[in-house]
């Protein structure tokens, strides 16, 4: 880590002030660079130091849910507590709220007050109540505002305070086509929006729609504004805070206006923020780039992200289910490797996006992207596309995870879909789970057909009603799902070898079989994934590692090992 932890505290500080005021020279030079540090040096002490201990475990596991995922004939988060204390109190330990503020569009990443609870769900002190049970997770959408937020308000109507708070032009024509043509986007909508301001007609950049205005960094001011809510999230008891779309915070004319240096930049000011006021708080980035990029975002080891989204995992679990083969996955997960035992890679399958493929460019050929998008497409789900070098190439699959692996056999596909879990349950890393995955649910694509919107297909409300009917009728799908996940958790959570920061060996046993070490001193863990729809053997004697006890069957494992068809094991050799 650092050597300022041995320095006394106020000297620490100090060390840590050096560190921004260094940075932001580097974003806005000298002049500039000091004035803005003065304004955030007093920023900063006038909020003070939050102190509360959190450690990482192997007991983190997050649920991902919308306010509004559980419904009642209303949709409020009091509900959503009611739920999580009755059925996933002692599961769980942090709950990832998704944006809950009052927005125009994109299900909440269009945000028109980034300080208000959306008074259709509550208010903060639903939030805080949620907060007495689980520690918390909620986005700050760094990049971009909704056209109808009262900067851009103000913006529109020519008030000088936010003039530069956006990028704008006075002509469509501003950017030349060859400049276009190199900026990187993960949509296929025009990148500049006309407004009509008081000054007359401006064009916008709107990376993602004409909804979101992107946020000018340029602009020291706007920098301000996203670290004072950065400590306004602190004051409502976040403890992990999501920065959504943070590769795109930083434009320049000419590159191709993602993962740009100065976005590094910005982040390591967050961390040194982060140090100074909330050593608890982490960040987590959401940068849905191929692999490397991503890893970019841990910085040196410790001074960027302390959390990063693993968004490869998905697309690469499912390919290698498809195919009944691991060999591209192992190979792929035996080169994964964080900077630090401080940072940490987020797993997960479902969410309320979809499923990216831009990650497993360079692991996958065009040939095998092009079968896995087919497969999905036979199941029902849906395609999305971005524009690149002047063409739509396919950008992500819109499914359900469980729609994704469903085959004609019902009970085949329960095993499958619960196979992929305990995947991610036990690769390095901190688990998530969207609050869809713990009942299996399938494609809505009733929803799509109203909204328009292919990423609805994901996001169905939940009737609380209908809901607990399905869990008490230990015949239901959602029952048997529900019940063996939650169980999964609880079996994770009990040991040590899947403690983030723990060894992770990737085994080559068998092409059909994703097959890990975990190891956390004298604990070990060998979890064996047969993601194949045959039997799959192996010689347990070639381990010598002796006999071990099979956490999901609670069986003795001597000698050779057979696992059925999407048959799991987690085996403790250490019990």
């Amino acid at each position: 880590m650092s050597k300022i932890k041995h320095l006394p505290r106020s000297a620490q500080r100090e060390v840590l002030f050096k560190r921004i005021h260094k940075k932001l020279t580097l974003l806005y030079g000298k002049k500039k660079g000091g004035y803005t540090f003065d304004r955030i040096r007093n920023l900063l002490m006038d909020f003070g130091v939050r102190e509360k201990k959190k450690r990482v475990s192997e007991k983190d596991v997050i649920l991902i849910t919308y306010g509004d995922s559980i419904v009642n004939g209303e949709k409020n988060l009091r509900l959503l507590n009611d739920f999580l204390v009755k059925y996933l109190k002692g599961t769980i330990n942090t709950v990832h709220i998704l944006p809950f503020f009052p927005y125009s569009s994109d299900r909440g990443f269009s945000v028109i007050d980034y300080r208000k609870v959306n008074p259709q769900l509550g208010d903060w002190d639903d939030i805080k109540k949620i907060h007495e049970n689980f520690d918390l997770m909620f986005g700050e959408v760094v990049n971009h505002i909704s056209s109808q937020s009262g900067w851009f308000k103000e913006f529109l109507g020519g008030n000088p305070k936010y003039r530069d708070y956006f990028i704008s032009f006075e002509s469509e024509n501003a950017i030349s086509e060859n400049e276009l043509r190199k900026i990187a986007r993960p949509r296929t909508s025009p990148l500049l929006t006309r407004f009509k301001t008081k000054d007359g007609y401006r064009y916008v950049w709107t990376t993602f729609s004409s909804d979101q205005i992107d946020l000018n960094y340029h602009n020291p001011d706007v920098l301000i504004d996203a670290i004072d809510l950065l400590l306004f999230y602190i004051d409502k008891g976040v403890d992990i805070v999501r920065l959504d779309a943070v590769a795109y915070i930083w434009k320049e004319i000419g590159t191709n206006c993602v993962n740009r240096k100065q976005a590094h930049i910005i982040l390591k000011i967050f961390r040194v923020i982060l140090r100074l006021v909330a050593p608890y708080v982490m960040l987590l980035s959401e940068v849905n780039l191929p692999q490397n990029e991503n890893m970019s975002y841990f910085g040196g080891g410790d001074d960027e992200s302390h959390i990063i989204y693993d968004f490869t995992l998905p697309p690469l679990l499912l390919f290698s289910f498809y195919k009944g083969n691991v060999k591209k996955l192992s190979r792929w997960a035996s080169h994964l490797r964080v900077k630090s035992d401080l940072d940490f890679i987020f797993n997960f399958l479902d969410s309320h996006d979809g499923i990216g493929l831009s990650p497993v460019d360079g692991i996958l050929t065009e040939r095998e992207i092009e079968s896995m998008i087919n497969t999905v497409k036979k199941k029902g789900g849906l395609v999305s596309y971005k524009e690149k070098d002047g063409r739509e190439i396919p950008y992500e699959l819109n499914t359900t995870w469980f729609s994704a692996l469903k085959d004609d056999d019902e009970e085949l596909s329960v095993r499958k879909y619960l196979c992929s879990i305990a995947v991610a349950l036990s690769i390095d890393g901190i688990p998530g789970i969207y609050i869809q995955s713990f009942f299996g649910m399938e494609n809505d694509l009733k929803k799509v057909s109203r909204t328009g919107i292919k990423r609805d297909v994901n996001r169905s409300e939940l009737d609380m009603a209908k809901i607990i009917e399905a869990l008490e009728d230990k015949d239901s799908k959602e029952n048997r799902i529900f019940t063996q996940v939650t169980n999964l958790i609880k079996v994770r959570t009990r040991q040590q070898a899947f403690h983030p920061a723990a060894r992770q060996d990737v085994l080559y046993l068998n092409n059909c079989v994703f097959s890990i070490l975990r190891v956390s001193g004298t604990k070990k863990m060998l979890a064996l994934h047969n993601v194949s729809d045959s039997i799959q053997k192996i010689d347990g004697k070639t381990l010598k590692m002796g006999k071990g006890l099979d956490l999901i069957s609670k069986k003795e494992i001597p000698g050779e090992i057979i696992l059925e068809p999407y048959q799991f094991m987690w085996v403790n050799y250490s019990y």
